[in-house]
């Protein structure tokens, strides 16, 4: 699928299992505008670890045309009709409403719902324990880890996967924010802050050692934003300052650090 998108240059990390993605994500030297995850388990995982922002990874979901898909799939390799099934990931209100819209109501299934790489370990028990108990015939699986555990206990199971166009839709998604990113980062941004350093309690005074004392405060504020936004900070001159750098830089995060330090500056130093 990756040769459908030109100019996009697609790397593969092969992994294990999920607490291999620090080490392949932390040690990654190369420069990465977009992850895509193979699954919702190793994506929240990278989430929960701030590996990544959620604006710079995804994955591809899974919808009934998979879980569907699969059944086929079961059902032709065993030449068999499977009526009572376990599944994960998807919620139970999904998956009625996928059976009911299909009158497939005759199908048992028992369902565990999750999005958090912590339920990782509890999946094969959970199959397991429903297959031994005589409650399902196979199990349908979303996560590598279950299938393998599974697999290695001789229980039917089988891996549901994320259609061909859950996929591209996903491509999709990192392709337009990869581009938007990369078109921000070419952007010049400017923050400018302009201080008046007259004070209501000193009307005709404007250059004591209390002002230049708090004109040294600012700059330094205003240096430390600098260097959280990598840009080049300026001093025109008469309480005006103003720091260049990419638009890339400025995120949300840096956003509300402007607005607290233009709030925390006027608190402190009482300016107008």
């Amino acid at each position: 699928m990756a040769n459908e998108f030109d100019n996009v240059e697609f790397i593969p990390y092969i992994y294990q299992n999920v607490y291999q993605v620090d080490e392949l994500i932390l040690k990654n030297i190369q420069p990465i505008d977009q992850w895509f995850f193979s699954g919702v388990l190793n994506f929240n995982y990278a989430l929960k670890k701030k590996l990544v922002k959620e604006d710079q990874a995804i994955y591809p979901l899974l919808y009934g045309s998979s879980l569907f898909a699969t059944l086929l799939e079961t059902q032709l390799a065993s030449n068999t009709v499977f009526k009572k099934i376990s599944i994960d990931t998807f919620s139970n209100e999904e998956i009625e409403k996928t059976f009911s819209f299909y009158n497939l109501k005759a199908i048992k299934f028992t369902n565990f719902p999750f999005s958090d790489y912590t339920y990782m370990h509890q999946l094969a028990d959970f199959h397991e324990s429903l297959y031994k108990q005589g409650k399902s015939e196979i199990a349908l699986t979303s996560t590598h880890y279950a299938y393998v555990q599974l697999k290695q206990k001789n229980i039917p199971v089988y891996r549901m996967n994320p259609s061909y166009l859950s996929i591209k839709l996903g491509l999709n998604v990192l392709f337009e924010r990869a581009q938007a990113n990369r078109f921000k980062k070419s952007q010049i941004a400017i923050i400018g802050c302009a201080v008046n350093f007259h004070h209501k309690e000193h009307e005709n005074i404007y250059f004591t050692y209390k002002m230049k004392q708090e004109e040294l405060d600012i700059k330094k504020e205003l240096l430390t934003l600098a260097e959280k936004v990598s840009g080049s900070f300026v001093s025109v001159g008469n309480g005006f300052y103003l720091i260049y750098t990419n638009r890339g830089e400025i995120d949300i995060e840096i956003e509300k650090y402007i607005i607290q330090l233009s709030q925390k500056i006027c608190k402190l130093h009482k300016l107008i």
